[in-house]
């Protein structure tokens, strides 16, 4: 009886610790993934493959006949909304990608990305 007693105990004991080594691996492995990235290579995703991003409703051609020039917006007369103005200062600048290629890109107020 003694024996079998013993038996029993060495199998739960050797389960328990298969439980906890499997435990700790996948705390470990949890732990690992949730690290925030020191950099991200952003030119190595294109913008399809990013969820959520409808890119087709985003297109930058032309515009239609129903757009309004920016220069026809203008703070309504009838209104008591507060008026938020900002003033952005655009230029080109020559960029690097910190792989050794530089690219011509607008920067706003002196950054890339703008404010």
């Amino acid at each position: 009886m003694m024996k079998l007693l013993k038996k029993i105990l060495k199998i739960v004991g050797i389960g328990v610790v298969l439980l906890i080594v499997a435990a700790t691996g996948v705390y470990y492995v949890a732990a690992r993934r949730s690290l925030v990235p020191d950099n991200i290579n952003m030119s190595s995703v294109g913008m399809d493959d990013m969820p959520g991003m409808d890119m087709g409703s985003m297109a930058m051609g032309t515009p239609d006949a129903s757009a309004i020039p920016i220069t026809k917006l203008v703070e309504p007369d009838n209104t008591t909304a507060p008026v938020k103005s900002f003033k952005l200062t655009t230029q080109t600048v020559s960029l690097d990608l910190g792989n050794g290629k530089k690219v011509d890109a607008y920067s706003f107020n002196g950054t890339v990305p703008g404010p």
